[in-house]
């Protein structure tokens, strides 16, 4: 009977929360004519603060430039707000104070569809769908009518096209449910290729490749390199081997960036950034 109640009480909280998604207001498609704005400048965090409860601030009077082409590393404890900035600043969260520019624009003023173009996102746990490599990858691009040569290409890019070729089906294979038929580090390189595919302006990648091995590790960043070029990269970083490319690296502690430079002058500063690196 206990085991019986648990059950129920889980399925409750979770119909709760599959109801309220459902009930969601579905946000229009916009067909006219997009805002013309120049995404090649910068990014601005207005004295962001942001709060999931409206009594304890997440993150903090955040402000922040990024410049164009530009990579920017973000360090900090687990809790310190790291991918609550990612989202606000992907537009997925709305701040409680302040907000956040993108070549003087309003990122909450923007159509949905410009933010799709603008955006690409690399995540720890990318999701891939029960159809075949190709289509996974080709799920990356606004263009209906992307080639087999630019999945391909987006593949070698991104270090995948190696092992794709070596699976059943090459890149036929279909994922089965869980994607079990890959590996956590394969499925980061589809994920690298479709974002490579989709030539975003401005990435926003929060990768963590401590759970491969040292090869995949290399051949993960060599792919997030190729697919950093020219671009403004966001990277919430959880490995020390993504620092190395970071132009500057911002400390978050308590939704407060407490520490901010290239990673020499980090180094010159205190323990913290050592300790991250030695923990890491």
């Amino acid at each position: 009977m206990a085991t019986i109640t648990n059950t129920i009480q889980s399925t409750i909280a979770a119909s709760e929360r599959i109801f309220e998604l459902l009930d969601e207001e579905e946000k229009p498609i916009f067909s006219g004519q997009a805002t013309k704005y120049n995404a090649n400048a910068f990014i601005q965090f207005e004295n962001v603060s942001f709060s999931y409860n409206n009594i304890h601030s997440t993150i903090k009077d955040i402000h922040l430039e990024i410049n164009k082409g530009e990579t920017v590393a973000i360090i900090g404890s687990n809790g310190a707000g790291k991918s609550t900035l990612s989202l606000l600043l992907l537009g997925l969260l709305t701040p409680s104070k302040g907000k956040i520019l993108i070549n003087g624009m309003d990122i909450h003023q923007m159509k949905e569809h410009e933010k799709l173009e603008l955006f690409g996102t690399v995540l720890q746990e990318d999701w891939l769908f029960r159809r075949s490599i190709r289509e996974n990858i080709a799920y990356g691009s606004n263009n209906n009518q992307v080639t087999d040569e630019a999945i391909v290409r987006a593949a070698e890019l991104a270090q995948a096209d190696y092992f794709i070729r070596n699976l059943p089906n090459g890149y036929d294979t279909v994922m089965n449910e869980s994607s079990s038929n890959l590996s956590e580090g394969e499925k980061q390189l589809i994920a690298i290729a479709r974002a490579v595919l989709a030539q975003p302006e401005i990435l926003v990648l929060d990768e963590a490749t401590s759970h491969v091995d040292k090869e995949m590790d290399e051949r993960i960043q060599s792919g997030l390199q190729e697919l950093m070029k020219g671009r403004t990269t966001f990277i919430i970083a959880h490995h020390p081997s993504t620092l190395k490319n970071a132009d500057r690296i911002l400390v978050l502690d308590k939704g407060e960036i407490i520490q901010e430079g290239s990673r020499e002058e980090l180094m010159d500063q205190d323990d913290y950034y050592e300790d991250f690196l030695f923990q890491s």
